[in-house]
């Protein structure tokens, strides 16, 4: 979801089906665009993201934290996954190109090269949002 202004003065954060991951269960279900009024969720919203930070629930919070950073490993494995993804698809789309260099009917690859970007672009942003493994003096 991404926010966007609409008729000047009203946020609405806007949800475009083209934007989720090739493959995505989500997909099968999820309608082209989904426009949600921001004022409608506002209240609810920040009661609930302030729930883990109230002064009751600190210790527990701060515990999560740093449990959630205890195994590097994984964040580790997941970045080398997304970087091998990243890798095929760049080469996937390069041999694409090169087809269409030697004179494959470009029309015929359009799908072929869309999955290959769209797969490269996934792997990217996952790259692009993956935390640093030592985040939490690890």
């Amino acid at each position: 979801m991404h926010g966007a202004v609409i008729r000047k003065t009203e946020v609405y954060y806007r949800c475009l089906a083209r934007t989720i991951a090739p493959g995505s269960r989500v997909l099968a279900d999820h309608p082209r665009t989904v426009n949600l009024r921001e004022l409608d969720v506002l209240d609810s919203l920040n009661k609930w993201i302030g729930q883990p930070f109230a002064p009751e629930n600190v210790d527990r919070t701060v515990q999560a934290l740093v449990g959630s950073q205890a195994d590097s490993s994984r964040a580790k494995n997941s970045c080398e996954g997304a970087k091998q993804r990243l890798a095929d698809a760049q080469t996937q789309v390069r041999r694409l190109q090169d087809a269409i260099k030697a004179g494959a009917d470009p029309a015929a690859l359009v799908e072929a090269i869309n999955d290959a970007q769209a797969t490269r672009a996934a792997a990217q942003a996952e790259l692009d949002n993956s935390p640093d493994p030592a985040a939490i003096g690890g």
